[in-house]
C-alpha cells in the first residue's frame, strides 16, 4: 500500500513539474519578444503639458498577486507631455511601461512615490520621449527593456521541464525493468528426481564415494566431486546443480576402469533414476563400449528421455555423461 502511494505522490510530482514548469517557460514569451524590440524605439524631446495621480482600488499588481488572487490600491503618475516625429506632433500620457506584450502600464503601491514622480514633472518641463518608430504615437518617458527577470522565470521554467522528463525517463524505466523482472522464464525441470544432497548421499552410501564441493561450473551450476576417500583413481562422479536451485540437479559424469564400469555406472543409474531400470542401461553399455576403442571416441543414446553419453577419455577408462545442462 505504501509503494502504490508513493509511486502516485511521484506522478503527481512529474505532472506538477511539468505543467509548471511549461507554464512558467511559456508566458514570458511574448513579453521577451516585445521588450526585445523595445530596444529599436528612438529618442525625441517633447514637453509637459498637465499631470496628476491616478489611483485604482482593489488593483491586482503584481504576478504573484494575479495568481493568488490578492488585490491592492496602486497610483499612476499620469502626465501628458506632446513631442514632435517628424513634421507630426503627437500626445501621450504613458510614464513608463510595465507588461508591454500586456498594455500595462507602470503602477505603484506607494503614493509618495508617485507624487515625486509629479513634482519631477510640472507643465511645461522638456522631456525626453522614447517613441515607436513604426507607431510614432506609442511613446513613454521611462522605458524598462530589461530582460533578466524574464530570462530566470523562462530558464527556471525549462530546468522544471527537464527536471519532470528526467524523472519519468527513470520512472519508465524503473517500470520497464519490473516488467522484465517479472516475466520469469517457465521453470524448468531438473533431469534428476532427487536434488544434489539426495544424490551425493545415496553415492555415498551405496557407492562408498566422498564428496566434496568443486566450485562454480559457468557461473550457474556448483559442482561437487565425488571420488575414492583413498585417494585411489578407479571411479569418481561429478553432480551439477542449478546455483540458484539446488534442489535442480541436470547433469553427472561418471569415470571407471574398465571392466568394473558397467556395474559402477549401473548402480549409479539406480542412485540417480531409481524409477528406470538399469538392465536398459547395462545392455546398451555391453554391446556398445566394444566398439569404442580409441580415445575420443563416443556415442550417446536416450533412456527414459535423459541422454547418456559413453565416452574413452583415456585409455582402459569409460566415461558416462548423464543427463545435460539446462538454463
Amino acid at each position: 500500500m505504501t509503494g502504490s502511494i508513493s509511486t502516485v505522490i511521484y506522478w503527481l510530482l512529474i505532472l506538477l513539474f511539468g505543467a509548471f514548469g511549461y507554464w512558467l517557460q511559456s508566458w514570458p514569451k511574448a513579453e521577451l519578444a516585445a521588450r526585445r524590440r523595445l530596444r529599436d524605439w528612438r529618442k525625441t524631446t517633447g514637453t509637459v503639458t498637465s499631470s496628476h495621480l491616478e489611483e485604482t482600488q482593489g488593483a491586482r499588481l503584481s504576478l504573484p498577486d494575479r495568481l493568488l488572487k490578492m488585490k491592492a490600491d496602486v497610483y499612476k503618475p499620469v502626465i501628458s507631455y506632446t513631442y514632435l516625429v517628424g513634421n507630426k506632433t503627437y500626445q501621450s500620457s504613458k510614464y513608463k511601461n510595465s507588461f508591454v506584450a500586456r498594455g500595462e502600464e507602470w503602477v505603484s503601491q506607494d503614493p509618495k512615490i508617485t507624487a515625486d514622480i509629479l513634482a519631477a514633472h510640472p507643465p511645461g518641463q522638456t522631456v525626453t520621449v522614447t517613441y515607436d518608430p513604426d507607431d510614432p504615437a506609442t511613446a513613454y518617458l521611462e522605458l524598462d527593456s530589461s530582460i533578466s527577470r524574464l530570462l530566470v522565470f523562462r530558464i527556471s521554467g525549462i530546468l522544471l521541464l527537464l527536471s519532470a522528463a528526467l524523472f519519468f525517463m527513470r520512472s519508465a524505466y524503473s517500470a520497464s525493468n519490473d516488467m522484465l523482472a517479472g516475466r520469469t522464464p517457465p521453470p524448468v525441470a531438473a533431469v534428476f528426481p532427487f536434488p544434489s544432497v539426495e544424490i551425493r548421499a545415496g553415492i555415498t552410501g551405496r557407492l562408498g564415494l566422498t564428496c566434496q564441493y568443486n566450485g562454480i561450473y559457468h557461473e550457474t551450476y556448483e559442482s561437487w566431486l565425488c571420488k575414492n576417500p583413498t585417494g585411489a583413481a578407479s571411479a569418481s562422479v561429478h553432480v551439477y546443480s542449478r546455483k540458484q536451485a539446488l534442489e535442480k540437479t541436470d547433469y553427472l559424469i561418471a569415470k571407471a576402469s574398465q571392466p568394473d564400469a558397467p556395474a559402477f555406472f549401473a548402480y549409479l543409474f539406480q542412485v540417480a533414476l531409481p524409477q528406470s531400470n538399469p538392465l536398459r542401461l547395462r545392455a546398451w553399455i555391453a554391446k556398445t563400449a566394444p566398439s569404442l576403442s580409441q580415445t575420443g571416441d563416443r556415442a550417446e543414446t536416450s533412456i527414459d528421455n535423459v541422454l547418456f553419453v559413453l565416452s574413452v577419455p583415456s585409455k582402459n577408462t569409460l566415461q558416462l555423461d548423464i543427463g545435460e545442462f539446462r538454463q
